[in-house]
């Protein structure tokens, strides 16, 4: 099933997710899952949850990552308050490549998104967006087999490459 999204009050479909995206998911909340237990507790959401960005716009990120120490706000079973990390992958189409680089790139600033990641699947790339002073500044670019430090992130202990998201066993 696509994802429906609420943009300017219209729904908006996604388009279906591949295997490798269902990889790429699955990993990362292996990774991530330990350290939020570690660092306080939290909860980590899949795509079939919701992000309000304004009263007309509600996003479905592939994945939320809130701390318990953020004190997150939900109504209705959507979050309505600043996540730690929201992470997208692209889906190779013009219309949604340029959704998750400028339009969600601009929601999840304006929402005060600590860090967006976006991770482009053919290329094993991961670009790492972090707010300061209420703004997305230029992303960290982590090619397929660079090292991923967690402690350059804020995510301390962790450490992984970008092509091991999605490698099929």
């Amino acid at each position: 099933m696509r994802g429906v999204e609420l943009v300017d009050g219209e729904l908006e479909e996604g388009e279906l997710p591949t295997r490798k995206h269902g990889r790429i998911v699955t990993r990362l909340i292996m990774l991530l899952g330990p350290w939020l237990e570690r660092s306080g507790g939290g909860e980590l959401l899949s795509q079939d949850n919701r992000v309000r960005i304004g009263p007309r716009r509600v996003r479905k990120p592939d994945l939320v990552l809130v701390r318990r120490a953020d004190n997150p706000v939900f109504e209705d079973e959507t979050l309505v308050s600043p996540p730690f990390i929201i992470v997208e992958i692209i889906t190779k189409t013009a219309r949604d490549e340029h959704r998750d680089r400028v339009t969600k790139l601009a929601d999840y600033e304006s929402l005060g998104a600590n860090q967006y990641w976006i991770i482009d699947p053919d290329i094993d790339r991961l670009e790492v967006y972090t707010l300061a002073d209420g703004l997305f500044g230029a992303p960290r670019v982590f090619e397929a087999n660079d090292v991923v430090v967690g402690d350059q992130l804020g995510i301390d202990g962790l450490a992984f490459r970008p092509a091991a998201l999605g490698t099929e066993l």
